[in-house]
Order: C-alpha cells, then structure tokens, then sequence
C-alpha cells in the first residue's frame, strides 16, 4: 500500500449554528486528503475545509469565515 489514513468520522460540530458532521483524516503513511471542490487544504489551525452542501446550508463561500462549535470548544475559522 502506498497511502493509508486514519479517519475519524464520528464528530458532531455546528457550524455557524447549523449541525454539520465532522472528519478528521491522518496520514499514517504517504500523502492522504480529500478531494476538493475549489479552494486548498487548510494549512493552519484556524482554517476549515467545509463541503458545498454545508457551504450552501450556511450562505458562505471559500474566502469567508465560519463559526464552529464542537467537542473541543468554539472556534472563528477561515474557509
């Protein structure tokens, strides 16, 4: 196997108070992420990679900045 990832899936968030389901992806082995739409990886803690059916539930678009609130505590995150 070239690429193996961790991923986690089972993370409930709200975003900008609308429920949204969370994942968390960790390369164990090669380079792992996860297609995308438009926009980049996040590269920072306070950046977020957000799905269009979410982006779309909330009004916002790559470039804005969403509130979210999960089992970690609340962060203003860039898209």
């Amino acid at each position: 196997m070239e690429r193996v990832a961790d991923v986690r899936m089972q993370i409930n968030l709200r975003v900008n108070d609308v429920p949204a389901n969370g994942l968390v992806m960790t390369a164990l082995k090669g380079r792992v992420h996860p297609s995308l739409e438009s926009g980049r990886l996040p590269e920072t803690d306070s950046e977020v990679a957000l799905g269009h059916h979410t982006l779309d539930r909330i009004h916002r678009h790559v470039g804005d900045d969403v509130d979210v609130d999960g089992p970690s505590g609340h962060a203003t995150l860039h898209v």
